[in-house]
């Protein structure tokens, strides 16, 4: 059976618009797809609230952190603010510039 990890990388992502990234959480790297997406309406359930935001998704990559872990997508480092979704395939997380 096919890593399903793999398998989100090379198809799901695979087309356009997504690119070739690099994921960075500490002193580990990995290179994912991602769909840079800008200004998207997200609402927080919790307190009610909506904003527009920027977000990436990208294959599962696991135990990252808020505010530590970076995505550099192009010449440009997005900060991972806070991770909005994550269906086991792939993480949607709000970022920074």
């Amino acid at each position: 059976m096919a890593d399903p990890f793999a398998t989100a990388d090379t198809v799901i992502f695979a087309g356009s618009p997504t690119v070739t990234s690099t994921v960075t959480n500490g002193a580990t790297t990995y290179t994912r797809r991602a769909l840079l997406s800008r200004d998207v309406e997200y609402a927080d359930l919790t307190s009610g609230t909506s904003m527009r935001v920027d977000t990436v998704q990208f294959p599962r990559c696991g135990g990252l952190r808020p505010k530590v872990s970076t995505i550099t997508i192009g010449a440009v480092v997005y900060v991972l603010e806070q991770r909005l979704s994550d269906d086991g395939y792939a993480e949607t997380w709000r970022v920074k510039a």
